[in-house]
């Protein structure tokens, strides 16, 4: 979270995988992880991402955590008196915690249908003195001022999927005030073995035998299929590894990196995976 006594104020947030699916790794075996910045780019601009309904549907029981955080890190008043811009509002719960946080001025865009249920909830909670609300894309619309603070909820599954990084980047080089920040600034990926005998068995030995049919060429179209799940601590036989962190302040999307990332600490345990 934040630190206001040093010279900069850190908020980081963490995202960790643990693939239920995964290749065979053996503890003495480097994995060799590549990503390279224009994936993002691959997945079209922020217009063509799901509807807001589904998304929000998606997120909504889950988030608590996520949005207590944002909450807790601008009541420490890292952005009194400042001129904030929240990139994809949304529901406007960000721009709103801001403005209650002391920001001078707050100004919160989404190019969703949202934004007008957003502008509904911010005159019903009396702030829109200070929380301005504004339909279109970042890449699109004209703020009413030159420099700003920076904040957003663009997180999605294992950080990058389906995220608004792209949007955040690009709202980063054209307004950002010298001196000031992107909010979460720092993030990171986490990978962590996962031994589930029950998950795997339901998901892909299923297909053995189905109603009495033999399916099992279904299973190399579900492997490949990343699967969003909340996993017991029992479940866990490796202790996560970092394998990529982000600086939202300096980072570009152009950027391509490898990672190795050295297996270790691992329990006795299955470890499910393809046939190799």
């Amino acid at each position: 979270m934040g630190h206001p006594g040093s010279g900069r104020t850190v908020w980081g947030w963490g995202c960790c995988m643990a693939p239920l699916l995964g290749a065979s790794v053996k503890p003495a075996t480097p994995l060799l992880l590549s990503c390279r910045g224009p994936r993002l780019q691959r997945r079209g601009p922020s217009a063509q991402r799901r509807p807001w309904p589904e998304l929000w549907m998606t997120y909504t029981n889950s988030n608590k955590v996520r949005t207590e955080s944002y909450r807790d890190f601008m009541y420490l008043e890292v952005l009194k008196d400042k001129v904030v811009l929240d990139v994809s509002c949304g529901t406007g719960i960000l721009s709103m915690f801001a403005a209650r946080a002391g920001a001078k001025m707050v100004i919160g865009t989404d190019q969703s249908e949202i934004i007008y249920h957003a502008m509904d909830i911010v005159r019903s909670n009396q702030l829109q003195d200070r929380v301005t609300l504004i339909k279109g894309r970042i890449e699109e619309v004209k703020l009413p001022v030159e420099k700003v603070d920076i904040i957003s909820e663009w997180m999605g599954y294992f950080l990058l999927f389906e995220s608004m990084l792209d949007s955040v980047l690009y709202a980063r080089d054209l307004y950002l005030a010298k001196g000031c920040s992107v909010y979460p600034d720092h993030c990171t990926i986490s990978l962590a073995a996962v031994g589930d005998t029950e998950k795997h068995q339901g998901h892909i030995a299923f297909w053995d035998d189905v109603y009495g049919f033999k399916m099992a060429c279904m299973k190399k179209a579900v492997v490949p299929e990343a699967a969003v799940q909340v996993l017991k601590p029992d479940t866990l036989i490796s202790k996560p590894a970092v394998i990529q962190g982000i600086d939202c302040n300096t980072v570009s999307l152009r950027a391509g990196v490898c990672i190795r990332l050295q297996p270790k600490d691992y329990r006795q345990s299955r470890l499910h995976g393809p046939e190799p």
